[in-house]
């Protein structure tokens, strides 16, 4: 995907993602600061499989490696047109027909336990299904995160497998087929 003089084709753009609380929109540059500082907040950082503190250096290379990813989509969370947190599908497989759910952190405290997150998986499931055309989302989470293992449950995942302190969960998006999808390599 290069062209002359120019670099790297931009990422293909998604629409925004309606909700009733708001909106789910492409991450952008300007959002660094923010999504850094989010990610950073020790009550965040704990349930990522890496809780290191990240560096604005790490965190600005994370996000150019991101930008060339054709198979990555980080969201911004918008609650009345306020940025409240993140969520991602990665590691789209369009042959297999799955991706990974992930990254998801509502950013702000006073929006936390409001549902947000809840509607904001929800909303990527619909858009895989509808959109994307997937028949599956996978995601992992720490066995220790039992709030996340109850709101992944309440959203349709089903535990397939547990391993190194991390579970693994499945969310079928198609009705017309049963059992459980292979993993997004």
């Amino acid at each position: 995907h290069i062209r002359k003089g120019a670099g790297p084709l931009p990422k293909r753009s998604i629409q925004p993602i309606s909700t009733t609380f708001g909106v789910l929109r492409m991450l952008k540059k300007e959002d660094l600061p923010k999504t850094l500082f989010w990610r950073n907040q020790e009550e965040i950082r704990k349930w990522f499989k890496n809780s290191a503190f990240i560096e604005d250096v790490q965190h600005k290379q994370w996000f150019a490696l991101y930008c060339e990813k054709e198979d990555d989509f980080t969201f911004i969370i918008e609650a009345c047109g306020v940025p409240v947190g993140q969520i991602a599908l990665y590691g789209l497989q369009t042959e297999g027909r799955t991706a990974e759910i992930g990254r998801i952190m509502i950013g702000e405290p006073k929006f936390a336990g409001k549902g947000i997150a809840k509607e904001s998986i929800e909303a990527l499931l619909r858009f895989s299904r509808e959109e994307l055309r997937l028949d599956c989302v996978n995601l992992e989470v720490l066995d220790s995160n039992e709030r996340a293992i109850a709101l992944y449950k309440k959203c349709g995942f089903v535990v397939t497998n547990l391993t190194n302190e991390l579970v693994l969960m499945t969310r079928r998006l198609s009705s017309d087929e049963n059992g459980f999808c292979e993993r997004a390599a």
